[in-house]
Order: structure tokens, then sequence, then C-alpha cells
């Protein structure tokens, strides 16, 4: 869990077959609806593995708002959300 939106809310952000889906916190314990926002980091269309490829989420231009930072058989890609 990390912030995606710059509020202080700890969101959820998955790695999905089809998808890296986001969940963004309310801050009262509920969420919004689920949200798929990029493929590059799934399994089916691009090939990723948990054993084989890391992916992690961190703040990678200051923004406030955590990136996707991924290790994959070609080097390290960024999703900046």
């Amino acid at each position: 869990m990390a912030t995606i939106t710059r509020d202080p809310r700890a969101d959820i952000v998955a790695f999905a077959d089809h998808g890296v889906w986001t969940v963004v916190s309310h801050g009262d314990g509920a969420f919004q609806e689920p949200k798929p926002v990029v493929n590059q980091f799934d399994y089916v269309a691009a090939g990723w593995r948990v054993d084989k490829h890391p992916r992690l989420l961190a703040d990678t231009t200051g923004g406030g708002k955590a990136d996707i930072v991924g290790f994959g058989n070609d080097g390290m890609r960024v999703a900046r959300m």
C-alpha cells in the first residue's frame, strides 16, 4: 500500500494477470472501485512473473505519489502514476 493521490491515506496497487489496478482510499476504511491503470507490468500482456520480476512502489519524482518500478529481463522500467 502507498499513496497514489498525494494525500496521506494509503491506497492499494495490485499487480494482476491482466494489468496493474489501483484502489483509492476514502480515509474511513472504504475504498473506491478498482481501476486498471497500466498493463506494462502484468503477466498476460508483458510476461512479468512474481518469482522472476520484482515490482515495487516508490516516489521516483519527489511529487508525493508512488510510481511503479519494475525489474524485468530487459532492464528496469518506471511507470509514473
